[in-house]
C-alpha cells in the first residue's frame, strides 16, 4: 500500500505528543455551535475537527446523514450505549474516491458502539498504527477494504470483538497490514463479502504478525500471505482455501465447502441461517470480554457462545406466581421472567376481571440466560376486594402472557361486644347517637379530573375516598353492565382506573395519578368523605 507524507507525520507528532489530559467532545444529530459539552453538543464533522490527540468523541443515538469523510484523527470515537447505537450513514457521490470514510491514525485510535452505512471509499473504517473496534456494524461497496487496519510500529497489537463488517462489492470485508511487527486479537465476530475476500492477512517482509481468531464467521475466502500466523480456535470458515501463511487450527473450527447465503440485518449487517451451525459452537476464551454480543445481549444464551457478532436470542416466556403478603388494601404480585437472552421489559396487569384494565410500569430487563423473579405491590384496595393479575414479559422478538391469578384483600374480623358491666345498669349510648358527639360530615364541591391529576374542594379535614372509572361499552348479563360480557345488549358500564383513601385538607386538594396517565374519554369521578355522602361527577379529559 502506498504510504502518504501525512501519514508519517502523525506517526512522527505521536512519538513527542503532550501529557494534557484529553477532552471529552459530545455531537448530536441536531447539535450546532462549537461548545461541543454535553449541555450543548455540536455536530458530527465540528465536533471531530475540533479534536486533540487523545480526545474521545461521543456520539448520541440516532441518524447522522453525512456528506464528507471523517479521516485524519487520533481519537476514540464512540456510542454511548450498545443498545442503541448511533447510526452513520455516508451519502457522499460519486462512490469509489480514494481514502476512508472514517480514518483514525494513533495510538488513541478506537471506534464504539457505532453502525456505519454505506461506506463508499476506497476503505469504510481505516485505523492506522493498531486501534481497536468494538460493538461496530459498518457495511457498503468499498474498493478495496470495508473494516482496514495497518500496524507500522513494532509490538502494536489491536484488538476486535463484536464486529460486523459486510462487504457488498468486491472488496474485501476486512483487511490487516503490518508494515511493523504487531498482532491482533479478533473475537465474536463477522467478515462477509458478497464476491470478494472475507478477510485478508498482510505482511510485508521483514515485519511478522501473530493473529488470535476465535468465535468468528468468516463467510467468503481467508487470505493470508507469508509471515503471518493465524490462530485459529471455534471459528466458521465458509469456504476455506488454501492459505500462504500459517494457520494453527486449535481446535473447534467449522468449515464448509459452499459459501453460505447472506442477508441484510435490521442493523445492515451481515446474517446467515443458524442452520450453518454457528449456534452454541464458540468457546468461553473467544467471547468478547464485555459480556454482550455487538447490539447489547447478554453472551452467552445457550450452552456456549455463538460463532459471529450476534448472539441468537429467542422470545420471552413469563410465569405468573401466587400472591404474597395480602393485606385489606392490596398485596405484592410475583413471578418469573426468563428474557430469552434478549433485552426486555416487564409488568403486571391487574384489574377486577381476567380483563384488567390496568398495568404497573414497565421495568428493564437485561438479556438473561435464566429466569428471574420479579415482584410489584398492587394496593389502594378496599377490604374484600378481588383482583385478578397476571405478569407480562415483552422483548424484540414477541410478548409472553403468564396465566391469570387472582387474590382477595382481607376482612378485619369484627370485634366482640364489650361485656355490660356486673351489678350495674347497661350503659347509656353516647350523646348524639352510637357513633359519638354529633357533628357535620364534610362536604364535597369543584371536582376536576385532568389526565394526570384529580381535584377536589371538601368542607372539612378528614379522610376522603376517591374512585375514578372509565366509561365504555358493556354487555347485559344477569341484570346488570359487564364491561367485560361478550354477548347481550349494549350498555355503559364504567370500570375502575384508581381508587384511593387520601387524607383531605379542608379547602381545595389535588391527587397526582400514578402512571400511566389517564387516556382520552368519559369518566365518573366519586368522592366519598368519611360519614359523609358521596359526590359523583362525569367528566370528559381530553
Amino acid at each position: 500500500m502506498r504510504r502518504s507524507s501525512a501519514v508519517l507525520l502523525v506517526l512522527c507528532s505521536l512519538a513527542f505528543a503532550s501529557t494534557s489530559t484529553a477532552a471529552e467532545r459530545f455531537a448530536s444529530v441536531s447539535g450546532a455551535g462549537s461548545a461541543c459539552s454535553a449541555a450543548a453538543p455540536c455536530s458530527l464533522p465540528d465536533a471531530m475537527q475540533g479534536s486533540a490527540s487523545g480526545d474521545v468523541v461521543t456520539i448520541a443515538p440516532g441518524t447522522y446523514n453525512l456528506t464528507q469523510n471523517l479521516s485524519g484523527y487520533d481519537i476514540r470515537v464512540r456510542g454511548t450505549d450498545p443498545t442503541n447505537r448511533p447510526v452513520l450513514d455516508f451519502q457522499l457521490a460519486p462512490s469509489g474516491g480514494s481514502g476512508a470514510n472514517l480514518g483514525l491514525s494513533g495510538f488513541h485510535a478506537a471506534v464504539q458502539n457505532l453502525v456505519l452505512r454505506n461506506l463508499n471509499r476506497e476503505f469504510g473504517i481505516f485505523l492506522d498504527v493498531g486501534g481497536d473496534l468494538e460493538n461496530v456494524t459498518a457495511s457498503g461497496v468499498t474498493t478495496q477494504a470495508i473494516c482496514s487496519f495497518i500496524t507500522n510500529m513494532d509490538g502494536t497489537t489491536g484488538t476486535i470483538q463484536n464486529v460486523n463488517c459486510y462487504q457488498h462489492g468486491s472488496g474485501a470485508a476486512g483487511d490487516a497490514r503490518w508494515i511493523a511487527n504487531g498482532g491482533l486479537d479478533i473475537r465474536s465476530s463477522t467478515f462477509a463479502s458478497s464476491t470478494g475476500t472475507a478477510l485478508a492477512f498482510r505482511s510485508f517482509a521483514p515485519a511478522t504478525a501473530r493473529i488470535d481468531l476465535r468465535n468468528t464467521l468468516v463467510a467468503g475466502p481467508l487470505s493470508c500471505q507469508s509471515g503471518v500466523i493465524v490462530h485459529s480456535s471455534h471459528n466458521l470458515f465458509a469456504p476455506l482455501p488454501p492459505c500462504n501463511g500459517e494457520r494453527v487450527a486449535e481446535g473447534g473450527d467449522i468449515t464448509l465447502s459452499q459459501p453460505l447465503v447472506l442477508f441484510t440485518r435490521n442493523d445492515y449487517g451481515a446474517g446467515v441461517s443458524e442452520s450453518v451451525g454457528t449456534v452454541d459452537a464458540g468457546t468461553p476464551a473467544g467471547a468478547a470480554p464485555n459480556g454482550i454480543d455487538v447490539d447489547g445481549d447478554a453472551r452467552t444464551y445457550g450452552a456456549a457462545p455463538d460463532i459471529g457478532d450476534d448472539e441468537r436470542t429467542v422470545a420471552p416466556t413469563a410465569q405468573t406466581g401466587a400472591a404474597t403478603g395480602v393485606t385489606g388494601s392490596g398485596a405484592t404480585a410475583a413471578g418469573s421472567a426468563a428474557t430469552g437472552g434478549a433485552r426486555s421489559t416487564w409488568f403486571f396487569e391487574y384489574g377486577p376481571t381476567a380483563a384488567y384494565g390496568s398495568q404497573t410500569a414497565a421495568a428493564p430487563l437485561g438479556g438473561q440466560n435464566a429466569a428471574v423473579p420479579v415482584s410489584a405491590a398492587l394496593t389502594g384496595y378496599p377490604a374484600g376486594t378481588l383482583v385478578h393479575y397476571r405478569l407480562v414479559v415483552t422483548n424484540r422478538w414477541g410478548r409472553s402472557d403468564g396465566e391469570d391469578r387472582s387474590f382477595t384483600t382481607s376482612v378485619p374480623d369484627a370485634p366482640p361486644p364489650p361485656a355490660p358491666p356486673s351489678g350495674g345498669p347497661t350503659p347509656s349510648p353516647p350523646a348524639g347517637g352510637p357513633n359519638g358527639p354529633s357533628s357535620a360530615a364534610a362536604t364535597i364541591a369543584k371536582v376536576s379530573l385532568t389526565t394526570g391529576t384529580i381535584g377536589f374542594a371538601t368542607s372539612r379535614a378528614g379522610r376522603v375516598t376517591v374512585l375514578v372509572e372509565r366509561r365504555t361499552t358493556g354487555r347485559q348479563r344477569n341484570g346488570r353492565c359487564s364491561a367485560s360480557a361478550r354477548r347481550g345488549r349494549t350498555c355503559t358500564a364504567f370500570v375502575r382506573v384508581y381508587r384511593k383513601t387520601v387524607s383531605a385538607i379542608a379547602g381545595t386538594n389535588h391527587i397526582s395519578l400514578p402512571k400511566p396517565r389517564l387516556r382520552r374519554g368519559t369518566y365518573r369521578v366519586t368522592i366519598t368523605p368519611a360519614g359523609g355522602k358521596a359526590t359523583k361527577k362525569t367528566i370528559t379529559v381530553r
